[in-house]
């Protein structure tokens, strides 16, 4: 993907790391709120992956902490269906207790997003 992607929001949760068959795959989950810009009641939960050495950056991410998190959208197919998912490889932690905020993709917002209608 040429677009950096990221996700920012409030940590609703930090995962324990999951380890999968004999070998040395892992993975932790990171599940961030973003807000949905009105009063709450659609904010998205999102799931981002950390796959194996990348789920130690999740070290002192606590829950409430706002967060930017950089992800690789991944699709894969698997049993005749489609499977998506978002691999982080960066955080920013910022304070915690603070508001949620919109994902982005790094765009800036438009002029037409500033007005009050």
């Amino acid at each position: 993907m040429s677009e950096d992607i990221k996700v920012s929001g409030i940590v609703k949760e930090v995962g324990d790391t999951e380890r999968f068959g004999t070998g040395d795959f892992c993975k932790r989950t990171l599940v961030v709120t973003v807000a949905d810009g009105k009063d709450g009641k659609y904010d998205q939960h999102i799931p981002i992956e950390f796959i194996k050495d990348a789920g130690a950056k999740l070290d002192g991410i606590a829950v409430g902490q706002q967060v930017t998190v950089a992800v690789n959208l991944r699709g894969r197919e698997g049993a005749g269906r489609y499977w998506l998912s978002l691999a982080g490889w960066r955080i920013e932690a910022g304070e915690q207790g603070a508001a949620p905020v919109a994902a982005t993709n790094g765009a800036e917002p438009d002029d037409l997003d500033l007005l009050p209608f």
